[in-house]
């Protein structure tokens, strides 16, 4: 096992790290959501933000692993933060740096490793996206670019914490992260061949609620929206809130008549909670679903097709 070297910028990346306030710091969804969308995407058992502080790498965001740190000198990515590019290791028992690295003999018995680094403007590499897998894999330069944009992405949560990728009221992706996000997905279905949904869901009580009741009715359907998308839909699923009255969902392996179902069920359960929190409404909804069966392969044009669609009848939830 070869032990990584330290950066000759050391003294500087630890500073940087630490003026960002960031480590042990609880879990956060908008660091989750991208290691869960990498973890499907890359069909990988783990997926982690990890990050080299002075004598351990700690994980902002785990997806498949317990741990929540583990010492530097073992790590992958410590080896990963000396480089400018991806550190890809397809096997690592053929990697004379790895090959009886603890992290690989034991447990989580490490044989394929890729890791995007995480870099901060002043050039301070402050750790990975990384990915991980108990068998060998392959890795293309095509999945390269895909993982080095969702790497963009941590970095820009690392910089912002207001969260500048976020709506703030819903506290899910902002329309512009939706189209990167979804994009990443549909690539991954094209590559895969497998079928995919993007929906649209027009909700227009969240104006008539802000017009009528005021802005607490009209955040308080939003929390009860957002709550239950994240636990009715898959944690694969990109998912929105796309304006002030929409949300956008990308499904990945789901045709549209499921996708259909999933909606209805998720809108069953909206209903139920409006009652719970006594918001007085039956809450209605507009769908539009686009799907691969459409002429173009392009996001824009399935949120444009999915939005024509929500212009038709109302369904409600009562």
């Amino acid at each position: 096992m070869k032990t990584p070297l330290i950066p000759t910028n050391e003294d500087l990346r630890l500073k940087t790290l630490q003026s960002l306030n960031v480590l042990d710091t609880p879990a956060e969804e908008r660091f989750d959501r991208l290691t869960r969308i990498v973890a499907k995407m890359f069909d990988v058992s783990i997926s982690l933000v990890s990050l080299i502080d002075s004598n351990r790498q700690w994980f902002k965001s785990c997806v498949g692993l317990n741990a929540k740190e583990t010492p530097r000198d073992i790590s992958f990515c410590g080896h990963s933060i000396l480089q400018n590019d991806l550190l890809v290791v397809e096997d690592a028992l053929e990697d004379e740096r790895f090959f009886d690295n603890p992290l690989v003999t034991a447990d989580p018995k490490i044989r394929f490793y890729v890791g995007a680094q995480l870099t901060h403007p002043n050039g301070s590499k402050l750790g990975t996206l990384c990915l991980i897998d108990p068998e060998p894999k392959t890795f293309t330069p095509a999945d390269a670019a895909q993982l080095k944009q969702i790497a963009h992405l941590v970095e820009l949560e690392l910089l912002n914490n207001q969260s500048l990728a976020i709506d703030k009221p819903s506290g899910l992706s902002d329309d512009a992260t939706f189209v990167l996000l979804a994009k990443q997905s549909l690539a991954q279905c094209l590559k895969l061949k497998t079928p995919y949904t993007l929906a649209y869901i027009e909700c227009p009580q969240l104006l008539t609620l802000k017009h009528q009741r005021g802005q607490e009715a009209q955040l308080a359907l939003i929390k009860i929206i957002t709550q239950n998308c994240r636990s009715t839909l898959r944690s694969s699923d990109v998912i929105a809130r796309y304006s002030e009255s929409a949300f956008t969902a990308f499904f990945s392996n789901m045709n549209l008549q499921n996708t259909a179902q999933e909606i209805k069920l998720l809108a069953d359960k909206i209903q139920i909670d409006c009652d719970q929190e006594n918001l007085h409404i039956t809450f209605e909804y507009r769908l539009g679903l686009a799907s691969q069966s459409e002429p173009s392969s392009l996001i824009e044009d399935l949120i444009y097709q999915a939005f024509s669609l929500t212009q038709k009848a109302v369904f409600s939830e009562k």
